[in-house]
């Protein structure tokens, strides 16, 4: 597998000393241990920061000066214009069109603007800047992004067939702020469009050749059943009264990472990547499949309703021995853990009472630090498989900067 590097250069003034040490030099010196370089003048992005069309057109000439005359070997390295490439506006587009606006939100270049705004957060935001990262991601993928496309839908379809049937377990009201499918309809229609759902996931996989389509169903195969596992673990263990946190973890890992990890490997499968990679990722999302149910039971009490999309305090009232719960036997004292089994014994009318004082049990005890030590820790653990993966730093970095997004998200 070729080893690919791709940064593109903002053309919104003239390169200096600073631009050379700090950006120039050290990418020249990246293309030493890359078989294809690619390098990029981002007009498309400047006009974010500058709209005289003149003054980008002559810092485009500039900085392609600046880089030539530092020693960019166009023979070795692709070089040239955003704006010479039509499918990237196209692209963005279709990404603009499916990325949610609460993701935006999270966006490092729009929370540093309007952090600068005092009375309106959003003076001088243009839609440019908000979405700035939907182009990003378009000058990445904008060879070999359809070739993923049936296999990450596939992911998302059987994913969402899951939260059809585990919300009608749960009995829950809202998922993502809306009702969930049995409430707004009935069950029977939940449980038939989870099943529906099921199916146009391997759907999905006859867009491949026979060997590739063959490694994707294999995997995808292995995932479902665990996943279904996990599940029922979960339901066991609301009427089990012995449940260990290792059990426990075992379940999340079956009923959430797995999906995860097999989101990442099957990328791995279709690029037909060599099988170190695509077991490294699968480590990698392991890991991070863990933080990020973690996440979840500490959203689930703690979290804000705003936000959320979910019923706060929805564990506690269907009794679930999530890691708080289970971690607070651990460490209270005998008093405490009466008091919380208790609660847990019990499905009340009014379950304000219950959410509020098992709320309060979990903060005396410092469950939420303890959790949160728990997400680091895998959450590192999975950082620790990307030293070993055979791909680009810029890679690596992208991987560990959505890593840190999922420790960090608030929904």
């Amino acid at each position: 597998m070729k080893k690919r590097i791709l940064t593109g250069i903002t053309t919104t003034g003239t390169p200096h000393i600073g631009n050379y040490l700090g950006a120039i030099k050290p990418a020249l010196e990246l293309t030493k241990d890359f078989d294809e370089s690619f390098f990029f003048l981002a007009d498309y992005h400047a006009i974010i920061k500058n709209s005289n069309n003149n003054e980008i057109a002559e810092s485009v000439k500039n900085v392609a000066l600046a880089w030539l005359a530092s020693g960019l070997d166009t023979n070795k390295s692709f070089f040239y214009r955003q704006s010479d490439v039509p499918e990237i506006l196209e692209l963005s587009w279709i990404l603009n069109c499916v990325t949610a606006k609460g993701l935006m939100n999270r966006s490092h270049a729009y929370k540093a603007a309007t952090a600068l705004n005092t009375s309106d957060e959003d003076k001088g935001i243009t839609m440019g800047l908000f979405s700035y990262p939907v182009l990003m991601a378009a000058d990445i993928f904008s060879s070999d992004f359809k070739k993923a496309l049936p296999a990450a839908l596939a992911v998302e379809v059987f994913h969402n067939f899951t939260l059809v049937h585990d919300d009608i377990m749960d009995d829950a009201p809202l998922r993502r702020g809306k009702e969930t499918v049995h409430e707004k309809w009935d069950i029977s229609t939940g449980i038939l469009s989870g099943d529906a759902m099921l199916i146009l996931a391997y759907q999905y996989f006859e867009n491949y050749e026979p060997v590739v389509f063959q490694k994707l169903a294999k995997l995808f195969s292995k995932t479902a059943l665990e996943v279904c596992d996990g599940q029922q673990l979960d339901v066991d263990f609301e009427t089990r009264k012995d449940v260990t946190i290792d059990e426990y973890i075992n379940m999340i890992r079956l009923k959430t990472s797995v999906l995860v990890a097999a989101a990442l490997k099957m990328g791995a499968i279709v690029s037909e990547t060599n099988d170190e990679n695509a077991n490294l990722i699968y480590n990698f999302g392991l890991n991070l499949g863990l933080a990020f149910q973690l996440q979840d039971d500490y959203l689930d009490t703690f979290g804000d309703p705003e936000t959320f999309g979910k019923q706060v305090g929805g564990d506690i009232i269907e009794n679930k021995k999530t890691f708080l719960y289970l971690k607070t036997l651990d460490v209270a004292d005998k008093a405490t853990v009466k008091k919380i089994k208790y609660f847990y014994r019990r499905k009340l009318k009014d379950n304000n009472i219950k959410i509020t004082e098992v709320t309060r049990i979990f903060k005396i005890n410092d469950i939420p630090l303890l959790i949160k030590e728990e997400i680091e820790d895998y959450t590192q653990k999975a950082f620790a498989t990307l030293a070993e993966m055979n791909i680009t730093e810029a890679n690596k970095q992208n991987l560990k900067a959505f890593g840190l997004w999922l420790m960090n998200r608030t929904v």
